[in-house]
């Protein structure tokens, strides 16, 4: 029992992790054009 719940904590971790830097991206596109971004 507890290594399930250690298991769904660990993935809710890695879920909330990936959303925040998906936001970080996205907010970066807002700041920077696309083709600044391609060129490096």
């Amino acid at each position: 029992m507890a290594m399930m719940l250690l298991k769904k904590y660990l993935w809710d971790v890695n879920f909330l992790t990936a959303l925040i830097q998906m936001n970080h991206i996205a907010q970066l596109k807002k700041l920077f054009p696309m083709n600044f971004l391609q060129k490096k």
